[in-house]
């Protein structure tokens, strides 16, 4: 997420992480039975596909789903 940075490299990546919010998979539109399993798939690649709650196709795909 270049658009979206969370600090810079110099602080340290742990810092850097830190600061991630993570992505409950309680607010995500999946309604497979992998959604443990996959955890959602990459929020990236959703939101690259035009819904950051919606679904990771590519890895829908992988559990042929």
């Amino acid at each position: 997420y270049e658009d979206k940075p969370l600090g810079h490299i110099d602080e340290g990546l742990e810092i850097c992480w830190q600061r991630l919010k993570p992505v409950m998979l309680d607010t995500l539109e999946c309604d497979c039975p992998f959604l443990e399993q996959c955890r959602g798939g990459c929020r990236y690649r959703a939101e690259l596909l035009g819904d950051p709650s919606g679904k990771d196709w590519y890895r829908c795909h992988a559990f042929e789903d």
